[in-house]
């Protein structure tokens, strides 16, 4: 008759439990862990809730998964507990020195057993001296951490942890789990400049609804990039199964006759609708330093193995021919030049000649085909450079050939005014 003790007893609450019930139910076949007892035998056993509250209960009676219990042990505070909670056998003060009986002096011995082999503690080993505050630690060589609160130094390795309470459905070394909208693991460097950044799996409210999972700057409070899992259909494709990038507002996935695509949303993350527009160029920064400035904006040129551009008569409307191509054509002015950063500097990188290359003037081209260029909101640098105009060198080819069928007209015509002179004569 006494307290009795089995090694790495541990369960998990097959129903909750309020502050004032004294049955505990286990689940199903994990009561065989604790100790059998008989008449007047009892253990003492922890309860931890996710959040790492513990209360201290004594066990008084099991009846295969189900402990009759005392509440609130060794100044702990009877509380509430859910399904999946956990109880289990700690070395607590009391199992101590109720096993020993302990004061200081002989108390007799303490008998520990677990799968039919047995410990024997000498009676004078454990005392009430060297179980008083500071002393424990100083005997057992480091510092217990069983409740909200308390840490851990040094190396703690940790063979599998499960965490947030949730169900676990794969066999993953550390596991996150919960029910709430999101659930997310956090990593914050506290130095100078640090900041604090957040994986987070969301589900039914957040910046990651409907399932997507991403980083989060918590400091800055913004999403960087979703990943989303869920299939969404565009002209054959299946967008939506890809990686999103919020303040870009693109995705790269699938789409348009299931080709891997880059997709710009009409709106970004936070809101922004100037979408229009995907520009691929130079910044004036370092890869380290990026986004702050470490040099001249430059030009980039794209190398594509091929090129196609979209055409389909279908995605067209109030369709005309051109006329007067010849006249808009000798209005042209074709021009060689080169291009500069915005240091105003020569960037010879841009073509085999040392940088120089043939086209036309964007501002000289809207007098003459405004529907070849293109003027984005930009103010000029103090320096006087600036890159707010676009040209569609396409939109010029179109009229150039129409020019020449044109020219073409004339000189068939002129050549059979010519041929009938000459017949005449």
């Amino acid at each position: 008759m006494g307290i009795k003790l089995t090694n790495n007893a541990f369960a998990t609450l097959a129903s909750g439990i309020n502050s004032s019930a004294t049955s505990i139910t286990l689940t199903s076949g994990q009561g065989a862990r604790f100790p059998t007892l008989a008449g007047g035998d009892y253990f003492y056993a922890t309860l931890v809730d996710t959040s790492n509250n513990l209360e201290i209960v004594k066990c008084t009676a099991r009846s295969t998964d189900v402990l009759t219990v005392i509440r609130g042990q060794e100044t702990t505070t009877a509380r509430a507990y859910s399904t999946g909670d956990r109880i289990e056998i700690r070395i607590t003060a009391a199992t101590f020195i109720e096993a020993a009986g302990v004061t200081d002096g002989d108390k007799g011995d303490i008998t520990v057993s677990s799968s039919g082999a047995t410990w024997t503690i000498d009676n004078n080993a454990v005392t009430a001296a060297k179980m008083a505050s500071g002393a424990a630690t100083s005997n057992i060589g480091y510092t217990p951490a069983n409740k909200a609160g308390d840490t851990f130094t040094g190396t703690v390795i940790v063979p599998e942890m499960k965490l947030g309470g949730g169900t676990y459905a794969n066999n993953q070394k550390l596991q996150i789990a919960d029910a709430t909208g999101e659930t997310g693991l956090s990593i914050s460097c506290q130095s100078t400049n640090g900041r604090q950044w957040e994986w987070i799996s969301g589900g039914s409210g957040g910046a990651f609804v409907g399932g997507r999972f991403g980083l989060y700057d918590r400091t800055g409070n913004t999403a960087l990039t979703h990943y989303d899992g869920r299939t969404g259909g565009t002209a054959g494709g299946t967008t939506g199964i890809g990686v999103g990038f919020s303040h870009a507002g693109i995705w790269i996935d699938r789409g348009w006759a299931d080709n891997p695509s880059i997709t710009v949303v009409n709106t970004n993350g936070p809101g922004n609708t100037n979408q229009g527009t995907l520009r691929i160029h130079g910044t004036n920064a370092s890869y380290a330093s990026y986004p702050s400035s470490a040099g001249a904006d430059f030009s980039c040129n794209l190398l594509i193995d091929g090129t196609i551009t979209s055409s389909d008569r279908r995605k067209k409307t109030q369709i005309q021919n051109i006329s007067n191509a010849l006249d808009t054509v000798k209005q042209l002015q074709g021009v060689s030049y080169y291009l500069v950063n915005s240091s105003l500097d020569i960037q010879a990188h841009m073509s085999d000649a040392g940088g120089r290359k043939f086209g036309f003037i964007a501002q000289d081209i809207q007098v003459v085909i405004p529907e070849a260029t293109v003027e984005h909101p930009m103010e000029p640098k103090e320096n006087g450079w600036c890159d707010a105009f676009g040209l569609d060198y396409g939109s010029i080819t179109a009229v150039l050939l129409e020019a020449v069928k044109e020219q073409q007209q004339q000189i068939e015509t002129l050549k059979t005014e010519v041929a009938a002179l000459k017949a005449g004569a």
